[in-house]
């Protein structure tokens, strides 16, 4: 598998910088157990679409600005450096990219 095969393209302008408000209100997408379509919903909601015995996967992952645009030197290349998870101090898990996107 390679860390390509997961780049896609997107619309930075749709990425959420702050909770909706009222919270409530957030988006919330519903995959039945067995199968069958996925449905849209609100975060209020979500006491009525619960039973017994079903599983709950919170994602609680946040959006920073961590990409940080370069050139290689001598050639000009272009390059990126995404920080995926800051280890301490001045020490981060990055991701680099070779041909970074224009």
């Amino acid at each position: 598998m390679l860390l390509r095969e997961f780049d896609f393209p997107f619309d930075s302008g749709l990425i959420a910088r702050y909770p909706i408000q009222p919270r409530d209100h957030a988006r919330l997408l519903l995959v039945p157990r067995g199968g069958g379509p996925c449905s849209h919903h609100r975060v209020s909601d979500l006491p009525s679409l619960l039973n017994p015995g079903d599983v709950m996967v919170v994602n609680d992952t946040k959006v920073i600005p961590v990409r940080i645009p370069g050139r290689k030197r001598p050639g000009g290349g272009r390059v990126e450096i995404v920080l995926v998870k800051h280890l301490g101090a001045d020490t981060w898990e990055a991701l680099f990219r070779g041909r970074a996107k224009p």
